[in-house]
């Protein structure tokens, strides 16, 4: 195998585990590390089964869906690399994030802190929903920020010093982003449009939510 064989092999592998559908779980999972007693409390049997929950509801059903979209013809192929081809996808996964945040937030046993984890992810769907009318943006740029966002704002308000996590989780994210532009999968201008988006969307959104909840 050459180098840029190589190369591209490792932009494919980054972009496929850092891949917006996958976000959410690792979102989830990244929560119970935090000191946050209200997310501790629940234990590790419960983190299981929400996560078994995310497998289902916000990784295969959108599977299924996709290959649905495919087989109607509104997808040629899971890439998605006509910014038509996307709206029915970002309204599938605007659809299941809403739906688990209100079943989440009907929960009593569910921290606010949590079900945020889906609001967001919702949110951002809808905003690429309406920017795709009008230009193609990444996702993957979108949702990799918009977690780095919602974590930041998680940190302002418990008052948690993480910011080795962060910077982490900011380097994953610029790597996705990387990944996604040396596969020229996107233009440098809807990777910038990704992030700020994802920045706006998941900052703006957690900080409603958290700053109404510690009031």
């Amino acid at each position: 195998m050459n180098k840029p064989e190589l190369k591209k092999e490792i932009a494919e592998a980054v972009s496929l585990s850092y891949h917006p559908l996958l976000l959410p779980l690792y979102a989830l999972a990244f929560l119970y590390i935090l000191p946050i007693f209200e997310v501790k409390s629940l234990g590790y049997s419960f983190l299981f089964i929400m996560l078994g929950f995310l497998v289902f509801t916000s990784f295969l059903v959108p599977l299924i869906g996709f290959a649905l979209f495919k087989r109607m013809g509104y997808i040629q192929s899971f890439k998605m690399e006509k910014a038509e081809e996307r709206s029915w996808p970002y309204f599938l996964m605007f659809l299941i994030y809403s739906i688990n945040f209100w079943l989440w937030k009907e929960i009593e046993a569910i921290p606010l802190v949590m079900s945020l984890g889906v609001m967001v992810p919702a949110l951002v769907a809808l905003t690429l929903l309406m920017v795709n009318l009008f230009i193609k943006v990444s996702a993957h740029a979108a949702s990799a920020t918009a977690v780095l966002a919602y974590f930041g704002v998680i940190a302002y308000f418990y008052n948690l010093s993480f910011s080795l996590p962060l910077a982490v989780m900011g380097l994953m994210a610029l790597s996705s982003i990387g990944s996604r532009l040396y596969l020229k999968q996107h233009s440098i201008i809807e990777l910038a449009l990704g992030v700020l988006i994802g920045l706006l969307v998941g900052a703006v959104g957690s900080f409603l939510v958290l700053y109404n909840r510690f009031q």
